[in-house]
């Protein structure tokens, strides 16, 4: 894989990887750094796409061996080829990892094998379930591989890079009725829906009701937008939408103020 320059010195360690994208497949990481890991194998990915996959992290407990799963973000930042052009494998850069449930695996993973010492993970917690905790990395320019936040600071929700939430809403598209969601990440121009409902397809139209409340008074966003990804698995599905321009600019400004007020609400966890 040769000498590069980066931001995190890698260190071989292997873990298995699922994708959405590759059911019955298991894939493993080769090395992991601060900023990303090397996946061998071909996902199916193009540079620059983001994907999501799912880590298993193998602990030792008691004299036994326990696999705990984390759903990991990340940005396809180089692709690998043998001799005969195929793709043997990717180096990937860290978005955000995320668990639900036992908040330990999860520090495990950050500070025991990546060996991150600042940053904070963010506590979404439902009105019924299990909390999920998700830790968002420092993003890097463009093709770099990410690394460890400067001493003192954690790594910024700006809105620009997405919030993660646990938001319920309702959706529609085609003659399908309402549909209960709820929305996981949100960003300026789009949003990232979680549900155990039936999955729009990419470039399909969505309309997105999103429940708020200002000032005491409560209300509904409506907003439109095209679907531009899917994420099927074996538990709920996720789809991502963009919003339209022929939205009504006084909504927009309303979604993005809640997104704003909701990025400079979180909190580090005591």
């Amino acid at each position: 894989m040769g000498q590069e320059n980066r931001l995190s010195p890698r260190f071989p360690f292997q873990m298995n990887v699922y994708l959405p994208s590759l059911p019955g497949r298991t894939l493993r990481t080769a090395d992991l750094s601060a900023g990303g890991a090397y996946i061998v194998g071909d996902i199916g990915a193009n540079l620059f796409d983001v994907i999501y996959l799912r880590l298993e992290l193998a602990r030792n407990e008691g004299g036994r061996e326990r696999l705990y799963p984390l759903d990991a973000e990340v940005k396809v930042v180089r692709l690998s080829r043998d001799e005969d052009g195929r793709v043997a494998g990717c180096g990937v850069q860290w978005i955000s990892v995320a668990c639900d449930g036992n908040i330990a695996p999860l520090r495990h993973f950050l500070k025991a094998i990546l060996c991150l010492e600042s940053g904070f993970v963010q506590t979404l917690r439902p009105e019924e379930g299990t909390p999920s905790f998700v830790f968002v990395f420092p993003q890097r320019e463009p093709g770099g591989t990410g690394g460890p936040q400067a001493s003192g600071q954690g790594p910024s929700v700006r809105p620009r890079t997405g919030v993660y939430v646990l938001l319920a809403l309702t959706y529609q598209f085609g003659d399908l009725q309402a549909t209960e969601g709820r929305a996981v990440k949100l960003m300026p121009h789009a949003m990232r829906v979680s549900t155990s409902a039936e999955l729009p397809e990419p470039y399909r139209r969505v309309t997105v009701h999103i429940p708020i409340k200002d000032n005491e008074k409560t209300g509904v966003l409506d907003l439109v937008g095209t679907v531009t990804s899917v994420r099927r698995g074996t538990g709920d599905g996720q789809f991502e939408v963009e919003f339209s321009l022929g939205n009504d600019p006084e909504v927009v400004a309303s979604y993005r103020r809640m997104v704003e007020n909701i990025s400079q609400s979180v909190e580090k966890p005591t």
